[in-house]
């Protein structure tokens, strides 16, 4: 079965310690995607944690630049079908965006299955190389 896009959706954005917007999942061999974006002058990082259905999601990678806040990308293979909702935590009060992507035909072991390595130094280059193992 080949990958294909299952749904997305544009979570908006809040000031807050916590956005919640709720995405469906359907159909089988499902992974999903959870992109989380801070609005912040300063380097810490914020975010705390994801779920989606109540399950914790995983860390793929991440990216904060200097004094601009930063992104994470979250996953979770084999979520919960249906309407179910998305929960981005933080540790303060701050400007946060979410957005999601569920795709079907995802291998469920293995994931991920490559990643573009974790730059959480402000000062860190934006090139880095990548081997896609499967």
């Amino acid at each position: 079965m080949a990958i294909a896009l299952d749904t997305s959706t544009n979570g908006g954005s809040t000031t807050g310690t916590s956005l919640t917007f709720s995405h469906t999942c359907t159909g089988s061999t499902l992974i999903l995607f959870v992109g989380v974006g801070i609005d912040t002058a300063d380097n810490t990082d914020y975010i705390t944690g994801v779920t989606y259905n109540s399950v914790a999601m995983s860390v793929v990678d991440a990216f904060r630049s200097q004094g601009a806040g930063g992104t994470k990308l979250y996953m979770l293979v084999g979520p919960s079908t249906g309407a179910n909702n998305v929960v981005i935590s933080l540790s303060a009060s701050k400007l946060v965006y979410g957005v999601a992507a569920s795709y079907t035909g995802a291998a469920q072991t293995g994931q991920p299955d490559t990643s573009g390595g974790t730059a959480l130094d402000p000062t860190a280059s934006l090139t880095v190389n990548v081997t896609t193992v499967a």
